[in-house]
Parts: structure tokens; sequence; C-alpha cells
């Protein structure tokens, strides 16, 4: 791990007779990470009331991040186009923010006629959606206001799937 960490994301783990294998996703390149059972027994010892999975997941990434985490000095680049439009998405929902920040990557917006926003997303796998939003009033028009709005219509899109690929992987 040489550059410099921006998203580390939980995918799985498996359990073998000897260790954990815990899955991530850490800037969007997949790791596995054992963890031998022995240290989750003495850890959870000593951390009553602490589950088994949440356990795991932590040393994997304290094992992974090692020596990563600290003493950064390289920022993370943060692309032009998040610049332009912090003002939108700080404006999002705790739930829109993390649908945002786990599922995408880009996101163009375009004015179209004299009331109408879309939002062109395309996700990290990806996997392009198209939002939009109108005003009702072509005078009270506000290009910040429709961006806002566009987003919500894809993270809306994404809610619904994101809930039914949770659903489907829960039923098996």
């Amino acid at each position: 791990m040489s550059k410099a960490l921006s998203s580390i994301r939980f995918m799985g783990t498996k359990e073998t007779e000897t260790q954990y294998e815990v899955h991530l996703k850490v800037n969007h390149e997949p790791y596995v990470v054992g963890i031998d059972k022995e240290h989750v027994d003495e850890a959870q010892d000593n951390r009553c009331r602490v589950k088994v999975t949440s356990l795991v997941v932590l040393m994997a990434i304290a094992k992974l991040t090692e020596g990563v985490l600290s003493g950064i000095d390289d920022e993370p680049e943060i692309p032009e186009w998040y610049l332009e439009n912090t003002d939108v998405i700080e404006s999002l929902s705790e739930h829109e923010h993390d649908l945002f920040t786990t599922w995408i990557n880009k996101v163009e917006y375009q004015k179209l006629g004299n009331k109408t926003v879309v939002a062109f997303v395309t996700l990290y796998n990806g996997w392009e959606f198209v939002g939009k939003a109108h005003a009702l009033d072509p005078k009270k028009f506000e290009m910040k206001i429709g961006k806002l709005y566009a987003l919500k219509d894809v993270l809306s899109q994404l809610d619904g799937l994101a809930g039914f690929h949770q659903h489907i992987r829960e039923k098996g």
C-alpha cells in the first residue's frame, strides 16, 4: 500500500479452520487479509461483547494499513468535478452521502432548455445513470438547486437497486 488511503469498503469474511479471511476494497482495489483465529480469541477475551465480524474487520484494516495511516504526506487527489459541486454534495442527507461515496465515481451536469438540469452519473463499476430535475417556473430557475435534485434523482434510483441487491444476498 504505497499510495494514499482514500476509501476502505468491507466486502465480506470467510472462516477457515485456522483463520478468518477478510475481503476488503481499499482505494477500489480488492485485498484479502488473513487474521489468525487465536489473535481474535485473545482480543475478544479483552473486549467483551464485541462481535467477531466487527473485531476481525478492524484487525484486518489495522494489519493492512499498518504504517500507512500515520505520516501520510500527500493529500488524496480530489477530482475537479467534486470541487465544483461541493455545495451540492454537502446538501445531501447522511444516507444519500453514503450512497454517493460508495457508488459514484463521476457526475456531469447539463442544463437543458430553460428549466431542466440533467445529471449524468458514472459509477465505479462503469454503469451510468441519468437523473433529472425541473423548475416549475423558468424565472425562478437556480442551477445549484437543479443539480441537487438531479443528483437526488440518481441516488433514489441507486438506493432502490442497492436495497434490491441486499435483499437478494440475504435471501441467498
